[in-house]
């Protein structure tokens, strides 16, 4: 999943995911009732979807997951009260941020960094606390590794924060029968 990016950075393969459009995003976290934002870097956005999967593990550790052809039903929402650089998610029991590099270090030292502006900016802690309670609760998870590009993301529990699991959008229609 991702958006269009300028017109000069120029073409750019599908292959490997990129902090501020997207791309191919193999995180399971990133399923059904997630919010996934993107940074609108063009007119319309332009978003594009494809390389389904049915299953996958976080790392895709054998260069495939279980590949699939979905129907899925997208709601787009422009933001315009939220101006963001990298793409960020959001499930109904945590905040994903996420770090992107060919350098797994840097990738885990850039998710760390996202992690710690969010809570700053977002949550109102300020340095010290941001960075302690990311090593005290907040889980970094390796979300791919089978691509040049490497990736890390946080899940930071909403629970938290005081009432904020209780605010998301997303909510299952409890009529609809269940999957099987």
């Amino acid at each position: 999943m991702a958006v269009a990016p300028v017109l000069e950075r120029g073409k750019l393969p599908s292959g490997p995911p990129y902090p501020d459009i997207g791309g191919n995003l193999d995180n399971k976290h990133l399923g059904k009732g997630a919010t996934i934002y993107f940074p609108v870097q063009v007119e319309g956005a332009l978003f594009q979807t494809g390389d389904p999967h049915a299953v996958q593990g976080n790392g895709e550790v054998g260069s495939t997951a279980l590949e699939s052809s979905n129907t899925v039903t997208m709601q787009f929402i422009l933001r315009k009260n939220m101006p963001i650089k990298r793409v960020e998610a959001e499930t109904p029991t945590h905040y994903i941020l996420m770090g992107m590099d060919k350098d797994l270090n840097v990738a885990a030292h850039d998710a760390v960094a996202n992690t710690v502006e969010f809570l700053r900016n977002r949550k109102g802690l300020d340095f010290v606390d941001s960075l302690s309670l990311s090593s005290l609760a907040i889980d970094f998870e390796v979300t791919e590794i089978v691509d040049g590009t490497k990736s890390i993301h946080s899940m930071i529990s909403k629970s938290l924060f005081k009432g904020e699991a209780s605010d998301y959008w997303y909510r299952p229609d409890p009529t609809a029968p269940a999957a099987k």
